[in-house]
């Protein structure tokens, strides 16, 4: 393989790997931003700003109370407040999934960025008065995804055109 194509790999790969740390930065610094007004606040009283942790903390708990109300069971919404937490979880190993497991990158990025989607429609749905640490938040996550795709891209692309220049040479030989 031509040293200039392994080049223009390297150099996908390695901006997936820059996005892939600068996400993970994001993600954290998110979750000491101003995110949403508090959920269940008593008529008439002034609504206090959450932080990303604290908003965290209470859509754990808003799962768990969805899970106790029968009549909700079968609504979408309840289904993925369900959901929720899980780009949270999923953002914590996506560094680990992109350094390691570079091959399968892409599918997590696709999770990623399905839960990404979900999580901006529930979090439309439930909260009031959304604040730049959720849009910080869901940035942080897709910015993952895309830094997935670029570096599973990428050895996809580099173990295609090795094929292929293996190929080329067995049909030579023939």
């Amino acid at each position: 393989m031509k040293e200039r194509e392994r080049e223009s790999f390297r150099w996908v790969r390695g901006t997936g790997v820059t996005l892939t740390f600068a996400a993970a930065l994001v993600f954290l610094v998110s979750f000491f931003l101003p995110t949403a007004t508090q959920i269940g606040s008593m008529m008439g009283a002034p609504l206090a700003i959450q932080s990303g942790w604290t908003t965290f903390v209470e859509s754990l708990t808003l799962s768990a109370e969805v899970i106790g109300v029968p009549m909700f069971n079968f609504q979408p919404l309840a289904i993925l407040c369900y959901l929720s937490p899980i780009p949270n979880g999923l953002m914590l190993l996506a560094p680990l999934v992109n350094m390691k497991a570079k091959h399968y990158a892409a599918f997590f990025g696709a999770v990623l960025f399905f839960n990404a989607t979900t999580a901006i429609w529930v979090c439309f749905e439930v909260y009031e008065g959304i604040s730049v640490g959720f849009y910080v938040w869901i940035g942080s996550i897709l910015m993952m995804a895309l830094a997935s795709f670029l570096i599973s891209g990428s050895y996809v692309m580099e173990d295609n055109l090795e094929h292929e220049r293996l190929l080329a040479e067995w049909k030579g030989k023939l």
